[in-house]
């Protein structure tokens, strides 16, 4: 459950030979970016702090001139560094460093340091580090262009962000999957180091679930890759501080996780549910320590080595039962969704299975059309079948918001099934309702973010969807816009579309756990 930055955040094969050559491509997501970045020029005002992370997000995905992308991210640097706002100050410079790191990793690197270190309050926690979260991206392209030099100075690195707010733990786990399989000495160093960090910290809420996801992909190494005293250790430090000194975070809580074997298990206290996620870990590495735990905790034998997180997050304030499981529904809703779109290409029936269990019409009609692509390269005629009826269930939408998330997702099932005809009214008609959501919405709140704006999301989607098909069958409708905010980051979405058109079709990869 990894909190989302502050800035945030498919092509079938039988459509491959259709794709653009990937040099004119990339030419015209340069294009698109040009125009994109002048017209915001001529915009003012607080949102092009988020725009330019945006356009540098974008830029990392594009083979553009380094000194031009460089420029960008050092621009988006500088404006973070003199807003007065300390929590956008920090994102911006974490943002900044993170896209830099795609074209230039010993900068990215060398400017880390800089960004500006948040305390929490007296007796209070911050949720996490976001130099911490920077150092993921920023670590792993620094060793892989770097490298071999590169560990000795992410090793460093990683220990002054831990000696100054929060060790790196996420940051590290990918370091060490980048590392040979030989490197046992290097993985027992970094969790050496994370250890005596992690024993000590209490500034930070994230602090289990991070250091959880290091114990979970030293877990997937191969047992000589890892150091089993250590790691025994290291398991026992975990369940010893969620046992005895577990984040506490108010609110009405609930999870689930669902196994390798087709259970569910439902859970009400996060850091169970932690313990849940760690227990295969600990039953290979820790024995004695698994046999207590499943003793007082019987469930836990149903922990498989391959198991999914889906939450329903904390539901904060004093809501009524009713109104806490309204939410959670909401949320694993949402959830499930976003399970269903990791899955769909690299195995599609579970993740068609996954879809019967949503309820909400909207979420349904999201969560069976994102299993067409994936299934309609085995099945083409049980893809079309799915794509009927969610065609057919969008009858029985009517609330604007709602149809318009439907609308995005079916018309890019309607590309993947052939259905053309259905794909571009799909697309034009989704595009103009969230043009008009969007507007409505700026209109009555034109203080907020542009991309918090109803409507934003989708089209965001839609955009770089079309963009990516050969036929981009709503740029001119994009051109047509009037200059503003919007119409910058739309063409933002037509480079990342034209980006991804290069890309090789996809192939079915393992699933993600």
């Amino acid at each position: 459950m990894k909190a989302l930055p502050l800035f945030m955040a498919l092509a079938s094969a039988s459509i491959s030979s259709m794709m653009l050559p990937a040099t004119a491509s990339a030419q015209n997501s340069e294009a698109f970016l040009n125009q994109s970045y002048t017209l915001s020029q001529k915009l003012s005002g607080s949102e092009r702090l988020f725009y330019l992370t945006e356009l540098t997000r974008v830029s990392a995905q594009i083979n553009l001139p380094a000194e031009k992308a460089e420029g960008w991210c050092l621009e988006l640097f500088r404006l973070a560094s003199a807003t007065e706002n300390q929590q956008l100050r920090i994102a911006g410079q974490k943002n900044a460093l993170t896209h830099l790191s795609y074209f230039n990793p010993a900068l990215a690197m060398q400017l880390l340091p800089e960004v500006e270190i948040q305390r929490p309050s007296p007796g209070k926690m911050l949720y996490e580090d976001l130099r911490a979260d920077a150092a993921e991206e920023i670590f792993v392209n620094f060793l892989v262009k770097i490298q071999p030099r590169g560990l000795s100075t992410i090793t460093a690195q990683s220990r002054y962000i831990g000696q100054t707010g929060q060790y790196p733990y996420r940051a590290m786990a990918s370091v060490i999957e980048h590392l040979p399989q030989s490197s046992t000495g290097e993985v027992s160093t970094i969790l050496n180091d994370a250890l005596g960090f992690y024993e000590y910290e209490t500034e930070f809420a994230n602090r289990d679930e991070e250091f959880l996801v290091l114990l979970q992909r030293l877990n997937a190494l191969k047992s000589s890759a890892v150091d089993k005293n250590l790691m025994a250790e290291a398991l026992g430090i975990f369940v010893n501080r969620l046992t005895n000194d577990g984040i506490q975070i108010p609110g009405k809580y609930y999870s689930e996780i669902h196994t390798s074997n087709g259970a569910i298990v439902s859970f009400t206290d996060r850091n169970q549910a932690f313990l849940f996620q760690a227990f295969p870990a600990i039953r290979r590495f820790n024995p004695v320590l698994a046999t207590q735990l499943s003793h007082a905790h019987p469930e836990l034998d149903q922990a498989t080595d391959s198991i999914s997180y889906i939450s329903g997050g904390f539901v904060m304030g004093n809501p009524t039962p009713e109104q806490a499981s309204r939410q959670h529904i909401q949320w694993l809703q949402e959830s499930i969704v976003a399970r269903i779109k990791e899955r769909s290409d690299c195995d599609p029936q579970s993740a068609a299975k996954l879809a019967q269990r949503l309820t909400d019409v909207s979420a349904r009609v999201v969560g069976f059309s994102s299993t067409v692509p994936g299934i309609a390269r085995k099945n083409l005629s049980e893809a079309r079948r799915i794509y009927d009826v969610q065609i057919a269930e969008l009858g029985n939408l009517y609330d604007p918001p709602e149809k318009l998330r439907a609308m995005v997702a079916l018309a890019q099932a309607a590309y993947q099934v052939g259905d053309l005809q259905h794909y571009e009214t799909l697309s034009a008609t989704a595009h103009d309702i969230g043009v008009e959501l969007f507007n409505s919405d700026f209109k009555n709140q034109p203080t907020l973010r542009v991309q918090r704006h109803g409507g934003f999301d989708e089209l965001h989607k839609l955009v770089t969807f079309t963009a990516s098909q050969p036929a981009d069958n709503l740029k001119a409708r994009i051109q047509r816009l009037p200059g503003d905010w919007l119409k910058a980051y739309l063409l933002l979405y037509e480079a990342e579309g034209h980006a991804k058109s290069t890309a090789t079709p996809d192939v079915p990869a393992k699933c993600p756990d």
